[in-house]
């Protein structure tokens, strides 16, 4: 089955944000649980790192949107 988008129409996002619990670290050199924690505040939105939690290892990035105000 097929479903076609109406001209006009934007599609939906299925995910508004995702967030990693869990990734591999190359010094505990497994998948471990993450923390996330706030590194820079931006006017565009904010910019996070994901931590190891045993060893403090930085493992990954991820930038947040601001929402727009109207």
């Amino acid at each position: 089955m097929f479903f076609r988008q109406q001209p006009g129409n934007k599609p939906q996002s299925q995910f508004g944000e995702m967030n990693a619990t869990q990734l591999y670290c190359t010094r505990c050199q497994r998948a471990m649980p993450v923390r996330e924690r706030l590194a820079l505040y931006l006017p565009s939105g904010a910019l996070y790192h994901y931590v190891c939690a045993a060893c403090g290892e930085l493992l990954g990035k991820k930038e947040s949107k601001a929402p727009i105000v109207r």
